[in-house]
This record gives structure tokens, sequence and C-alpha cells, in this order.
């Protein structure tokens, strides 16, 4: 079983320095082929592990990209989210018919500075009509990130 990945910890690149040299100026070049502002991409061999951020976490706001960066994929997420409560209902871990606050709320136990799941968080409390809950969690997610666009437009829909 591979080791958890630990943000922003890249190993030195010994052994695998001539690849990786290569492997990154490829990523770049699909980059500016695809016009792809910005990416995180890393992977294990073995007992190494390797991540890199490259071109802007935020464009906007010309943020760079970091081992660390948290993305917003939109709707693609959804496929991934399903397979794996999926294979979390099958090794016993959760039930399939558990609230999604529920499991947000450990997702956030375990990633507390991450705007992305508060942002969530929001709309599920939104959706379900708790309002107060709902500001609470948009008001988090833009204090761990001040440009985060989605929370700080939610905030102003519910502003009074």
């Amino acid at each position: 079983m591979r080791p958890p990945v630990e943000y922003g910890d890249v190993q030195p690149a010994d052994k695998y320095a001539d690849k990786l040299r290569v492997f990154e100026e490829f990523v770049r070049n699909q980059m500016e082929e695809n016009k792809i502002p910005g990416l995180t991409i890393g992977f294990y061999k073995d007992d190494y592990t390797w991540v890199n951020g490259f071109g802007y976490a935020d464009l906007e706001n010309k943020a760079p990209a970091k081992a660390e960066s948290d993305y917003r994929l939109a709707s693609i997420t959804k496929t991934f989210t399903s397979a794996a409560i999926l294979q979390l209902a099958e090794k016993g871990k959760i039930n399939r018919t558990d609230d999604a606050v529920a499991l947000l709320k450990v997702a956030v136990e375990l990633r507390p500075k991450s705007p992305i799941l508060y942002d969530s968080l929001g709309n599920l409390y939104a959706q379900k009509g708790q309002k107060e809950l709902a500001i609470q969690a948009y008001q988090i997610a833009l204090e761990a990130d001040p440009a985060f666009a989605h929370a700080r437009e939610m905030l102003k829909k519910f502003a009074p």
C-alpha cells in the first residue's frame, strides 16, 4: 500500500531527474497547445512520489499552481465522487444512504482549509433551505480563499 500524498512534499528528483525534465517540458507544451492555464499533476513509483504545479491555479489573480493547489472541477467530480462512495460502501466504511451533509462534514474535518468543501457544504445547506448554515459555510469558504467567486456570489444572493 502506498503512503498518503503529503501535499507540497515533493521529493528531490535524483534518479528520475532526466525523465522528469522531459515530462515537465511535455506538460508545458501540451498546456500551451491546448490553452490550459494551469494544473497540478503527480504520480507514485515504488517509494517515490512526485507532485508539481504548472501555470496558474487562479488565472484571474495570477496565483501560481502549486503541489497543494485546489481546483474547482465542477460536474466532472460527480462521477469520481459516486465511484468513491460505492467503493467505501462496498468496504462497509459508509452506507450509501448516509446524508451528503454528514459526509461533507467528515471531508471538511480532513481538509479544514478547503474552500471548495465549504462551498459545497453551503450549496447543500442552501438546497435544504438551511439559509443560516449555508451563509456560515460560504463565509468560511471566503475566509479560506478570499478570491473564491462562487461563495461570494452566494453570499450576495443570501444578503438581506
